[in-house]
């Protein structure tokens, strides 16, 4: 779970349907890499799963309902009574799974009898998952799209409650990949955009901006991408080409929004002018630019790469305060700050 920072470091920077007996149960899911797990809540009354779903005993996984069952409300109180938490599915049924939490997302957001880290459990693998799936295939319409919808639920969740941004932030990854990268710079834009007051509509399209902010490393060579070093000097100036690809992706594909759209292409310009693609100075640059760039950085600082390990909150805070002063918003900076070490606004 990633720390969050002391007052004191704030004020430091101002100068993160079978019963099984539980006691039966080991509840590792790492301990068994073919079956994935899910919190049992997800199940929802009179749907239909198209996929298998087992639950742990000590000799074993145990199906308690088959591909293309309904699941219903006597199978939903027996696993309940019988102290079950958790589901399980095979691995090969992933994309199954994914489709089905994906369309029942609202319900399980508005679920009282779901605790809030396991909802935020369920939109982080969910959101991940959805843009995986954008960075691994070829890109196309139907995907960004289905990548910009994951969204509103998950603003939707940081909404309804406060302590949503927190439980999100401490289930997103230690380790930088594309896809993981661009959801959490998604949720930090959402929160540092709540804490900044900025209107539901707004931060959803903020959200948007957020998760599509790096499609356009679709366009560089994948080498140059996952390279597992520092790029060279050659590699770097071809990297720096990636936001006026997303911003051609984006125009190609139909999002066409001015606010996403600058966000996207502008979240490595510097109010110093000394970013690119295009050199932009202060009041140039976007407020979702501003945002993006914030939420980016942060998250590229405190993620593990193969050549780096990940900087603890306060460290990250610290070099961007300090070392990257003139380059960031200020106040956008500080109110992120306040928003790491818990002092949101109600």
């Amino acid at each position: 779970m990633r720390r969050k920072i002391r007052i004191s470091e704030v004020r430091e920077l101002e100068g993160r349907a079978e019963a099984v007996n539980i006691d039966e149960l080991r509840k590792d899911i790492h301990e068994s890499p073919e079956y994935e797990g899910l919190p049992l809540r997800v199940l929802r009354n009179n749907s239909v799963v198209m996929f298998d779903v087992f639950v742990k005993a000590v000799d074993g996984f145990k199906r308690v309902a088959q591909k293309s069952s309904t699941v219903t409300s006597s199978l939903i109180e027996n696993l309940i009574n019988s102290k079950q938490e958790m589901i399980y599915t095979p691995s090969e049924q992933k994309e199954a799974v994914l489709g089905y939490v994906e369309s029942n997302l609202n319900e399980i957001i508005y679920d009282r009898e779901i605790s809030q880290d396991q909802k935020s459990e369920v939109i982080y693998t969910t959101a991940t998952d959805i843009a995986e799936e954008l960075f691994s295939n070829p890109i196309n319409t139907e995907a960004i799209q289905r990548t910009r919808g994951i969204i509103k639920p998950m603003l939707d969740s940081i909404l309804s409650d406060n302590t949503t941004i927190d439980s999100l932030i401490a289930v997103s990854s230690y380790d930088y990949y594309t896809y993981t990268h661009s959801v959490d710079v998604s949720i930090y834009a959402l929160g540092l955009g709540r804490e900044l007051g900025l209107l539901p509509s707004t931060l959803n399209l903020l959200g948007e901006a957020g998760i599509l902010h790096d499609v356009g490393k679709s366009q560089i060579d994948i080498n140059i991408v996952n390279k597992p070093g520092r790029l060279g000097a050659e590699e770097f100036e071809q990297m720096k080409q990636h936001p006026g690809f997303s911003y051609q992706v984006l125009m190609q594909h139909g999002v066409k929004n001015p606010a996403i759209i600058s966000g996207v292409r502008d979240h490595h310009e510097k109010l110093n002018g000394k970013g690119y693609p295009r050199g932009l100075k202060d009041g140039e640059i976007s407020k979702f630019a501003r945002i993006i760039a914030i939420a980016d950085i942060f998250n590229a600082l405190t993620t593990r790469r193969s050549y780096k390990p990940a900087l603890t909150t306060f460290e990250a805070l610290k070099i961007m305060k300090h070392d990257m002063a003139g380059e960031l918003d200020e106040e956008m900076l500080k109110r992120f700050i306040y928003m790491m070490s818990g002092k949101h606004n109600s």
